[in-house]
This record gives C-alpha cells, structure tokens and sequence, in this order.
C-alpha cells in the first residue's frame, strides 16, 4: 500500500480504512503479544505526508467510546523524551530511542549547514544487538534530505502498531522535523515513512471497524 497524504491524521484513517481488504493474517510468533495474538500486517506501507504539521491527532467520530490513538500532549512528550532525549531508558528499558538518535542529530545538523546537497545525512536507530534482545528497535532508520529549501524527512520501520503506535510516533517525528528544519534554517518538508511490518493486532480490530463505521 503507497499513501499521499496531506497530514498523519489523513494518512492513519485510509490505512485503517483499507487495512482488512489489504492485509493479511498472521499468528504472532515472536514479540509483542507472543502466541496470545494475530494481527493483520500490510505486505508494505509506504507513506509521504505533505503537511506533517498540521491535523497531526486523529478525530474520533462524535459521540464514540473509543478514545482517541493519541494526544497532542503525549506527541509532545514522546518528541521531548523519546526522540530528543529528555530522560534516559528506564530500568525495564534497554534503551530509548532519544539514547540511539541524541549523539547523532548535532553530527546531522552541522553536515546539513556545511553541505546542503549531502546524502549522508542518516541516523541509524537499529543495531546489530538488536537481534538479541526481547524488543528491538521498530524504527531502524532516519534519513534527511534538502529539497528545494525545504527540509525532507524518510524512515523505515520493522515493525509498526498502526492503531496505536502510528500517530504518536509520526507525531513526534513532525515535530523532529520541525526543530531539524529551525536548526539547519530551512522549512518542513515532506515526511515519508516506509515498513514491511506494519499491523494491527486482533484486540483492536473491534476499535478499528467502530472508528470506520463498520460493522
């Protein structure tokens, strides 16, 4: 599946809306959920979201149960904590994403002042000791590129919660754009996400056909 979309809000309800006729289903073998669930996983996903800045929180229709995926307070806090680093991994944490990205964004900042028209500009979030612990890194990769003026942004995911993880996680990424884009003195640009693992699990399939409308 390949989106364009205007905004993450846009982008996460088609996913949704064409996840059952697009997906297929898989026993969770290993992971989240270990031999407890299914989930229904796109084959890919590959998104660019034109205006990442705006309409970032998902609208539940009026009068539903359901609450919202996320919160613009929550997207703040995990772009502070999770992304930029504002507290080191918790005791049950190996690490956060913030302990794998922070050294790396000044490296990235200062290659993008002194050549624009770099294609170095990548942050390697996944590790080879990765594929030895419980719960490895989703997001693997974060790439930057300057188009035009205007500060673009690709990722790669190998595993995505769409339900609950997608609007938190391209919500904070929006707003790493945004400070990336002040920081090197250029505009947001384009935020582009891509995954082979991008699902939903049995549990929320119910939440999911209520957000849609269906039955």
């Amino acid at each position: 599946m390949h989106l364009q979309a205007t905004s993450i809000s846009d982008a996460w309800y088609r996913i949704l809306y064409n996840l059952e006729s697009e997906a297929y289903r898989q026993d969770v073998e290993k992971g989240s959920f270990e031999h407890e669930q299914y989930r229904l996983q796109l084959p890919w996903l590959s998104l660019e979201i034109t205006y990442p800045l705006q309409d970032m929180i998902p609208v539940m229709p009026p009068g539903s149960a359901i609450p919202p995926p996320t919160t613009m307070d929550y997207v703040q806090e995990y772009f502070v904590n999770y992304l930029l680093g504002g507290k080191p991994p918790a005791e049950h944490e190996s690490y956060t994403y913030a302990s794998r990205i922070g050294d790396q964004l000044p490296k990235v900042i200062e290659m993008l002042k002194k050549t624009p028209n770099t294609n170095q500009a990548s942050i390697i979030v996944g590790r080879p000791e990765d594929l030895d612990i419980k719960d490895p890194a989703c997001l693997r990769a974060i790439d930057f590129k300057i188009h035009h003026g205007k500060l673009d942004m690709a990722t790669f995911w190998r595993s995505w919660d769409l339900w609950a993880g997608l609007p938190t996680n391209l919500g904070g990424l929006a707003l790493l754009l945004e400070y990336m884009s002040q920081e090197t003195s250029t505009e947001p640009g384009v935020l582009r996400a891509a995954s082979q693992g991008a699902h939903a699990y049995g549990y929320q399939i119910p939440f999911l056909k209520a957000r849609m409308g269906k039955s």
